[in-house]
């Protein structure tokens, strides 16, 4: 199994739990600010944004913000790029791992996207008590983490060989069982040992489906290899 270098990550130390709980609220609020550009003049929108500026300066996490991040939070409503606007909204996939991480969110389902009601709500969106998470955040068991980063790079690179060559076969020797079971969680597998999307295999599934569940998968797999680190 190989992923293509732009996947590639270099040997970094592990993110300790505050950074990852601050990480967290950050990527909620992209999430959020992403989801709201489609009708600038809406004086719920208008609301909404004012709200999300004051609970991130509350939070007092400005230096880890990136730049585009800083960008994009604090742009007029209506002059995101659209592409832009876009990508971010499945920046709620890799939150998910995080949010997981935390111990604040289930193990994302394969082939569905997330609800990102549901995800921002268990960080505590725009609550001011959101600081608490980073005060008392704690990380799931190293061998945990581990076993999840393995399991999606194993579903990643199925699914961009899938992309590829439009075949279905057998991944079931790709699996350790070991992950299913420190993760707590069911196999991805179909019938015939192929990766389900949904409720068939990636063989029976339409493209749409079949490369959203990729870019998901690709926005949870880097989350994934973060919080590991080396």
């Amino acid at each position: 199994m190989s992923l293509p270098d732009d996947d590639s990550c270099d040997c970094v130390a592990p993110p300790d739990a505050q950074r990852v709980a601050r990480r967290a609220l950050i990527l909620s609020a992209i999430v959020c600010r992403s989801n709201s550009d489609h009708d600038p003049t809406n004086p719920d929108a208008i609301a909404l944004w004012d709200r999300l500026k004051t609970w991130i300066e509350l939070l007092d996490v400005a230096s880890e913000i990136e730049t585009a991040e800083k960008e994009m939070l604090f742009a007029p409503l209506g002059s995101l790029d659209k592409r832009k606007g876009i990508r971010a909204t499945w920046h709620a996939e890799g939150l998910a791992i995080l949010a997981w991480a935390l111990g604040r969110f289930p193990f994302p389902k394969y082939g569905q996207k997330v609800d990102p009601y549901e995800l921002t709500d268990s960080l505590m969106f725009l609550a001011e008590e959101a600081a608490e998470i980073i005060s008392s955040a704690e990380l799931r068991p190293r061998v945990e983490l581990k076993a999840c980063r393995e399991l999606l790079y194993a579903i990643h690179c199925r699914l961009r060989e899938f992309q590829r060559s439009k075949e279905g076969r057998s991944i079931a020797h790709w699996i350790e069982p070991t992950w299913l079971e420190t993760l707590g969680i069911e196999s991805p597998l179909g019938p015939t040992g192929d990766l389900r999307a949904g409720d068939v295999e990636i063989g029976a599934a339409d493209e749409k489906a079949v490369n959203e569940y990729e870019w998901a998968v690709c926005e949870r797999h880097r989350a994934a290899i973060w919080l590991v680190g080396c």
